[in-house]
This record gives C-alpha cells, sequence and structure tokens, in this order.
C-alpha cells in the first residue's frame, strides 16, 4: 500500500471507459477481474501473501484524496483475493463519484 505521501496518476479516455463489475447480475458471483488488469488506467495495489487465512466481514471503507480535471466523474475500488493460480477474484465493490 502507497504511503500517505505517495502519488498515483493516470490518463483517462472517455471513449474507452473502464467496465466496471458491479451490476446486478455479478452480485454474490466469484468474478477473474485479470481480464481489466492490464489497463493503463486502473490502479492496483497487493499486500504481501498472507501467512494465514483471515475473516473480513462488513462493507469496504476507503478514503481517497482525488483530483481530477474531468467534470464528472466516478471511482470504483474493489477488494479482490488474488488466488495461487493467478486469478484475482472479488470480493466486494464500492463506487464513489
Amino acid at each position: 500500500m502507497p504511503s500517505t505521501a505517495a502519488t498515483d496518476s493516470y490518463l483517462y479516455d472517455p471513449t474507452k471507459p473502464v467496465m466496471s463489475s458491479i451490476n446486478n447480475k455479478s452480485i454474490g458471483l466469484p468474478i477473474d477481474i485479470n481480464p481489466y488488469l492490464d489497463r493503463d488506467d486502473i490502479l492496483v495495489y497487493t499486500s504481501e501473501l498472507l501467512n494465514k487465512s483471515i475473516t473480513v466481514v462488513g462493507d469496504i471503507v476507503v478514503e481517497l484524496m482525488i483530483s481530477s480535471t474531468a467534470c464528472d466523474t466516478d471511482f470504483v475500488i474493489e477488494l479482490m483475493d488474488v488466488m495461487t493460480d493467478g486469478r484475482s477474484i472479488k470480493l466486494g465493490s464500492k463506487a464513489a463519484g
């Protein structure tokens, strides 16, 4: 996870929108997010490998400090479990914008 002093950025191209996996059809289903992760307009942060299983319960809470030149934009945070075979399975999502 980046320190509080770090900044990350990307260029947004409105002609190539990022498809969000947040929709009624995907609720509760394990979705492999890997096909989306190679884009230049997605920021990905990965923790160290967990040495033991943990249980996570409740809503996703994320604190973002964002600036944008766009008149209107949305941000989607997705929490994923990276499997040993490399698949990234969505555990939950939160949209802001």
